[in-house]
């Protein structure tokens, strides 16, 4: 046999060989080269985005009954949060201004996110997904944070 044969046979076997890459994912959860959602337990970057503008929306409307239903209980906080009612007593001190104005700014490709969650800002506010690993998942904020202080 020639050598340039043996060679051709030799890269053929080697290819052959080769295991499939697995299909990239038609859906992206990739937000910049900083976030991969995925990690946060959420499938796909759609659920957030629209999470964080209806978050941005109601924040500017004082909207407190849409987002006391976007909270998680008990919520992380500092004064204690158990339950909705006491989420709808303590508003203005869990959403100060500053802490308002920080989500208002947050653009959707600037989001952190790693096994905790999702982070707006420098640890305002934490979403994450709920019913980690299922097809569907629920964000919520699992953390409010006045980090002024």
């Amino acid at each position: 046999m020639r050598p340039y044969k043996i060679a051709l046979l030799g890269f053929l076997s080697l290819t052959s060989c080769k295991e499939e890459e697995p299909p990239i994912s038609p859906i992206s959860t990739k937000i910049g080269s900083h976030c991969d959602l995925r990690v946060a337990g959420i499938k796909s970057m759609e659920p957030l985005k629209a999470f964080l503008a209806d978050l941005q929306k109601a924040l500017s409307n004082d909207d407190i009954e849409t987002l006391a239903n976007m909270i998680s209980f008990p919520l992380r906080q500092p004064i204690g949060i158990k339950t909705k009612e006491d989420f709808i007593q303590n508003y203005e001190k869990i959403f100060t201004a500053e802490v308002k104005e920080v989500v208002q700014k947050q653009k959707f490709k600037d989001l952190f996110c790693n096994y905790q969650g999702v982070m707006i800002g420098d640890g305002e506010v934490w979403m994450s997904a709920l019913a980690y690993g299922q097809d569907e998942v629920t964000i919520k904020i699992i953390t409010v944070n006045d980090t002024t202080d």
